[in-house]
């Protein structure tokens, strides 16, 4: 994604997500747990000086219907204006489906609060930046 003129509200809070995956897989793989350090490094290096890790949902697989537990409180901080950035390596990760990925972009655009992945970052009060994110979020779903 290319980065916009906006600049990155680093004032606020970074959201990162962990990764969730079922208790064997965390147990089996350790990098899935070095993912969320990586993230919460280049938010540091971005400028944010507090970096919140969301790792309720780390351990915890299920099908797309259910609401990951670590979902609602990150999305009460974007509505709130606390997070500059939402982190994430993928759409997945954050939302378990569309229906929950599209009201937090909306909320991102509304809140000036980007998200940030291995794409880049992306502002989704900009056009591209939004459809790109909203193609994201409804492959991953």
């Amino acid at each position: 994604m290319r980065t916009t003129m906006h600049a990155i509200p680093l004032q606020r809070d970074a959201d990162i997500s962990g990764r969730p995956s079922t208790n064997h897989h965390v147990r089996a793989h350790p990098e899935s747990q070095r993912r969320p350090s990586a993230l919460a490094d280049q938010a540091r290096s971005l400028g944010f000086a507090q970096v919140i890790v969301i790792d309720e949902d780390v351990g915890r697989s299920g099908p797309g219907r259910h609401e990951r537990p670590g979902f609602g409180p990150r999305l009460a901080a974007v509505c709130e204006g606390r997070v500059g950035a939402v982190f994430a390596f993928e759409a997945s990760r954050v939302a378990r489906n569309k229906r929950a990925w599209h009201p937090l972009i909306d909320r991102c655009a509304l809140t000036a609060t980007w998200r940030i992945d291995d794409d880049g970052r992306s502002d989704p009060r900009q056009r591209h930046d939004r459809f790109v994110l909203g193609m994201k979020g409804s492959m991953a779903a």
